[in-house]
């Protein structure tokens, strides 16, 4: 047979579980409040480290778009000044041919026409090469975007398990994106 406690013993018992119970549930607040300090402190790093990158991120951008419509710029400049001179050498050349034609027949007529055949050439070689350092800037944007993509991807994986943190890394609709494919 079990032992009945008596009421002395059982009042003891009573206000030990009672203070068993006050301790816990000191306890419990003091590690509910410290859970929520370093959630709201996770929460705020978290923010500023976004906040960071992405204002990173759009400075990185705006300066490769800057360098790259400057390139354009430059390349536009050079293409319309060899342009005009080439112009002007080809008419100039082509006048110079006409008046040694009619003075000079015969060998002169050949030299004239190598000459302008050749500075057609140069025109041709200039152009040749303008376009192919046009396409190697944009191989390089090119480059850089999919660099970029890869820092957005990692980001992406970085922040996996927290799924508001990836809306807010997920692409707007309403947010101008540069892409080099859309500029050839």
């Amino acid at each position: 047979m079990s032992k009945l406690l008596g009421i002395s013993q059982t009042l003891e018992a009573l206000e030990g579980l009672r203070s068993a119970t006050r301790d816990f549930t000191t306890r419990a607040a003091k590690l509910n409040e410290e859970l929520r300090v370093r959630i709201i402190r996770a929460s705020h790093h978290q923010k500023t480290a976004l906040e960071e990158l992405t204002a990173k991120l759009a400075a990185d951008l705006a300066e490769e778009d800057a360098k790259f419509q400057q390139a354009i710029s430059a390349a536009k400049s050079n293409y319309e000044k060899r342009k005009t001179r080439l112009g002007k050498a080809y008419r100039s050349s082509k006048e110079l041919g006409l008046t040694r034609i009619e003075d000079r027949t015969g060998q002169r007529k050949y030299a004239l026409q190598r000459q302008m055949l050749q500075a057609e050439r140069d025109r041709d070689a200039g152009l040749a090469q303008n376009t192919a350092a046009l396409e190697e800037f944009r191989k390089d944007l090119a480059a850089e975007q999919d660099a970029l993509n890869t820092i957005e991807a990692t980001a992406r994986t970085s922040f996996r398990g927290y799924r508001k943190w990836l809306r807010l890394l997920s692409p707007c609709e309403d947010a101008p994106r540069h892409d080099a494919a859309r500029e050839q």
